[in-house]
């Protein structure tokens, strides 16, 4: 799909998306024509770019799934440490222009010695490293033991048909992190590699929502087992 868009904006085809979207329409008109005539081998119609499905895909999906699950879970390829840039000179400086902050350098453009601000950099950079380095098992057990928590207190809800905003909360996070994975899994068996930190930056959050919102729900639960019985009042009694 992105090597089709690039290629047609390459060729001159479209310059803005009202003519990409003319121009593809009259492509899909053309190929649909030439299936249909016989004059390409093809199959039964169908829509989008998603590729026909094949035998295996389903157990390399379930597979895949699984490894981004450890991978993310893990905090794998955690590096403070800012790769280098793309780009020339004047391609940085748009970049620093825009995020008013300081840009790696790149290949085609070396930074300008700053030896004060390059040992204040390296200071920070080992400091969040270390801190990075603490702090991912504990995070990693805290997410997997909300898992488990989470597991027991659905099946709990189920019985007693009692539902809280902090387990709602903890399910659309759970949710949104599950159905991210298996889009990327897809991606992953019928594209192209999508195995990258960069790829999977949106679930952190969601872990870190998930875990918090399963230790509220938690709490708050427990809070109402160990809270003493409220005493009747005299009026209720007489009644």
């Amino acid at each position: 799909m992105w090597a089709l868009r690039d290629t047609v904006s390459a060729a001159g085809f479209c310059h803005n998306a009202r003519e990409a979207l003319d121009f593809y329409r009259r492509m899909a008109d053309e190929i649909n024509r030439a299936c249909e005539d016989g004059r390409l081998p093809a199959h039964p119609r169908r829509s989008g770019f998603l590729p026909l499905w094949q035998k295996g895909q389903t157990a390399e999906v379930t597979r895949t799934f699984c490894d981004f699950f450890v991978f993310v879970s893990n905090y794998s390829s955690f590096d403070a440490y800012p790769p280098l840039s793309f780009g020339d000179p004047n391609e940085l400086q748009l970049f620093r222009d825009i995020t008013r902050d300081a840009i790696s350098s790149s290949v085609r453009a070396p930074k300008i010695p700053l030896p004060n601000q390059e040992a204040f950099d390296g200071m920070k950079y080992r400091i969040m490293q270390n801190i990075g380095n603490r702090t991912r098992p504990v995070l990693q057990y805290l997410f997997l033991g909300a898992c488990l928590v989470a597991t027991i207190r659905l099946v709990q809800v189920i019985i007693t048909r009692c539902l809280t905003f902090p387990l709602v909360l903890a399910v659309a996070a759970f949710g949104g992190f599950v159905a991210y994975l298996i889009i990327n899994a897809l991606v992953q068996v019928t594209s192209f590699s999508v195995s990258a930190v960069s790829t999977f930056s949106p679930l952190y959050p969601l872990m870190q929502i998930f875990t918090i919102a399963v230790i509220w729900d938690a709490a708050s639960w427990f809070g109402k087992k160990s809270a003493p019985p409220t005493p009747a009042r005299a009026d209720q009694l007489a009644t």
